[in-house]
């Protein structure tokens, strides 16, 4: 397959391919000599090993980026609460739940960190599209239990919470309260469990 009808068979659809997605396009006509080619002559751009997108792209969402680089994984942790104007502070890298291992690299200028969680409680995100792609995030329930399930001995008390600077008006209009709890139950942890309904209580109250 030539590239001239490679292209026309990405262009739009796909904005960041595997080496996989490659292979389902191209029937397996495509080899990896021929990607290096396409690659030195910059037509493809290679983000890491076996993840291309078109050059065209080089301003696509890092979450759609951060959602490809590393399957299966959704937007959440810090990179999910700065999205949901739940902390203020920009952060410095993207940031992702993963089934798999955790990991952490950069692409494309930019740092990615997966953290790992059981595959069970690999739920609760959704997808948002932008224009005719899309990335799955964390629902705002799910975030907040994602990043308290990670982070349990560092957010025990009042002190530590108050350092993370939860925005509160937009955590009572974000944050279903019977939803975070259904959620919640489903991490089957005590201790979390405690956590996070006491710091629920210091947000409305507070």
């Amino acid at each position: 397959m030539n590239w001239n009808n490679f292209y026309n068979l990405i262009k739009n659809r796909y904005p960041v391919l595997t080496v996989k997605d490659i292979k389902i396009i191209a029937n397996d006509e495509i080899k990896s000599i021929q990607l290096s080619r396409w690659v030195k002559k910059k037509l493809l751009a290679k983000l890491r090993r076996g993840i291309y997108f078109l050059p065209e792209n080089v301003k696509i969402s890092s979450f759609i980026l951060a959602n490809k680089m590393f399957e299966p994984s959704y937007i959440s942790l810090e990179s999910a609460l700065f999205y949901y104007g739940l902390i203020p502070d920009i952060v410095v890298a993207n940031t992702s739940i993963t089934s798999r291992k955790t990991c952490r690299f950069k692409a494309n200028g930019q740092n990615f960190i997966y953290q790992k969680i059981k595959p069970e409680l690999f739920f609760g995100y959704e997808e948002i599209k932008i224009n005719n792609w899309g990335f799955l995030i964390a629902s705002p329930e799910k975030t907040i239990l994602d990043y308290f399930y990670l982070n349990q001995n560092e957010l025990k008390n009042e002190d530590d919470w108050r350092e993370l600077r939860i925005n509160k008006d937009l955590y009572l209009k974000e944050i279903n309260k019977n939803k975070l709890f259904k959620f919640c139950k489903l991490f089957n942890n005590q201790k979390l469990t405690k956590i996070i309904k006491e710091f629920d209580k210091y947000i409305r109250t507070n």
